[in-house]
């Protein structure tokens, strides 16, 4: 009889474990920590003779708070809203004319947008999980560029600032999720994004208007809490 009992409440125990790691229902509250894209290029051009290069690399870092909710035991559905820090370096090299050239950017975004997840399971969600997301944003914020150019050895830098910045970006991401208690999962994910961004330059009554896309892989890492 006292196994009998044990094994009730053990049972009774897993049951609810199992409902807190994502049921209907149930409020998804996370956030990814340190979410980084990193995106190098570079291109080289010969003319005649003439080398040229352009070596690129960029890199962005967001921290994305999210909530959504459990449609059924494997889907959720949300939202999330980030705050992104981006870097952009281009160095540029002609041999010929013994010159070169590096454009450093900087900008600093807020963007909002969905989130969907589908976690793999057979019958019951267990402790350690799979799981596929799709994610877009759309945001806005400021930036400023810095170019300093050095010919026939005489080095001039010139500043600019950066308005009317706009984002937008779309991807998605494999992951697995660890439980470390019945309701705070671990998240580690791999994936693709690709991000869109466009604004004007503004070097004093000179204005250019500059539009980038990029894409390439994304890292990110994070927690979230399940509330029934």
């Amino acid at each position: 009889m006292k196994k009998i009992i044990l094994a009730g409440i053990f049972c009774i125990a897993a049951t609810t474990l199992l409902k807190a790691q994502g049921a209907k229902g149930n409020l998804y509250l996370g956030t990814d920590l340190g979410s980084t894209i990193y995106h190098s290029q570079t291109t080289t051009t010969n003319t005649n003779g003439n080398i040229e290069t352009n070596n690129t690399k960029e890199y962005t870092i967001s921290v994305a708070p999210a909530i959504g909710v459990f449609l059924s035991d494997h889907f959720i559905l949300g939202g999330n809203l980030s705050v992104n820090y981006d870097h952009n370096q281009s160095d540029f090299n002609d041999a010929a004319a013994s010159s070169s050239s590096t454009t450093t950017s900087n900008s600093t975004h807020f963007d909002i947008g969905p989130i969907m997840r589908y976690y793999f399971f057979a019958d019951k969600p267990s402790t350690t999980m799979f799981y596929l997301q799709a994610n877009g944003t759309v945001g806005a914020g400021s930036g400023s560029t810095t170019e300093a150019d050095n010919n026939s050895g005489t080095a001039t830098t010139t500043s600019s600032n950066v308005s009317g910045l706009f984002v937008y970006s779309g991807g998605g991401s494999v992951g697995i999720t660890h439980y470390i208690t019945k309701n705070i999962g671990l998240n580690f994910g791999v994936g693709y994004l690709y991000t869109h961004t466009s604004y004007t330059d503004n070097y004093g009554d000179t204005k250019a208007n500059v539009g980038i896309g990029n894409s390439g892989i994304n890292l990110s890492a994070g927690f979230h809490l399940i509330l029934p």
